[in-house]
């Protein structure tokens, strides 16, 4: 393929876009030790779509091994808490604590406070 023709790729362009996109988001969210991963678990717990590991691996796409990396800094930030099934003791559930709550708001804010007519991602 020629290097105008990828240019102008609509599936070239979305690929830039979505890494802008995602490279402006982690950008707004580093003060908070977070990363855009870390945020979509947030999200998927807020929902109450999932809450073992393992549903919550299904959910957002990606391997369970990287959800108990994501939970493993978001419980050392005290935004996730983890338990253990009573019921079935190999599975652990994970729940938003408060301080995950507050965090959620500034991460999913659209707009920057210093920049009021840009999108905040």
């Amino acid at each position: 393929m020629a290097h105008g023709k990828v240019n102008s790729s609509v599936v070239f362009r979305l690929g830039v876009l979505g890494a802008a996109a995602t490279d402006l988001f982690a950008a707004r969210i580093e003060a908070h030790e977070l990363k855009p991963k870390h945020v979509g678990l947030m999200v998927v717990l807020d929902a109450g779509r999932a809450s073992s590991q393992l549903e919550i691996a299904g959910v957002m796409g990606v391997a369970p091994s990287l959800v108990v990396a994501l939970a493993d800094h978001l419980e050392k930030l005290g935004a996730v808490q983890r338990v253990r099934d009573p019921a079935d003791r190999r599975r652990q559930t994970l729940t938003l604590t408060e301080h995950g709550r507050e965090l959620l708001p500034p991460a999913e804010s659209w707009r920057s406070p210093s920049t009021p007519n840009s999108p905040r991602t």
